[in-house]
Formats: structure tokens, sequence, C-alpha cells
């Protein structure tokens, strides 16, 4: 799946975990993640994929934020809440629980 840059992903963004054997760690956002880096994205509405990865852009969000935001559909989102539910299916989470602030 293409970025919004339009380019393929080349490889999976690895994170150091201090203590371990610096074995590669992929650390899911969680919803409150999601929320601080693209809630801004519905302040007029619904919010497009596009919308969503320019926000992530804007608040120089993890590589694991974009990787998640890639995987939506491409379709009109009403609320943060229903991004989440398209990333968690069948009721799984990432990492934390989809709640309103």
């Amino acid at each position: 799946m293409h970025n919004i840059l339009g380019e393929l992903p080349t490889h999976l963004p690895t994170q150091r975990t201090p203590g371990h054997d610096h074995a590669a760690v992929w650390v899911e956002p969680t919803f409150a993640e999601l929320r601080d880096c693209v809630g801004d994205a519905f302040l007029r509405g619904a919010a497009t994929k596009s919308d969503l990865l320019n926000a992530a852009l804007g608040c120089a969000a993890r590589r694991e934020v974009f990787a998640a935001l890639n995987r939506l559909p491409e379709l009109r989102f009403a609320a943060l809440t229903e991004v989440w539910s398209h990333l968690t299916p069948l009721g799984g989470h990432l990492g934390g629980e989809a709640r309103e602030a």
C-alpha cells in the first residue's frame, strides 16, 4: 500500500527497547495517540484517509501511526471511533481502548 507520498514501504519501522537484546519491536498506536495526532482532521466534519495522513504529517507522528492510517480503506470517516473500528478488526485491540474525550 502506498503512503501519502506515493511510496511503497521498504521495511517495517523498528524501535529499540532498553534492557532487551535490541530485538525489533513494533509498537502499535493507541487510540489516545491517534486522537492527539489526527483528531483535528474532524473539526470540519468527516475526514478522508488523506485528511488523516496530512494531520499525522502535521504532528510528526511515529511511523507506526502512518502504517496504521495507510491500512485504512479510501472512505470518509465521520469520527475517530470509526477509524479505530477499521484498525481493530473483529473487536481486537491495538494499543488501547477507543474512548471519546
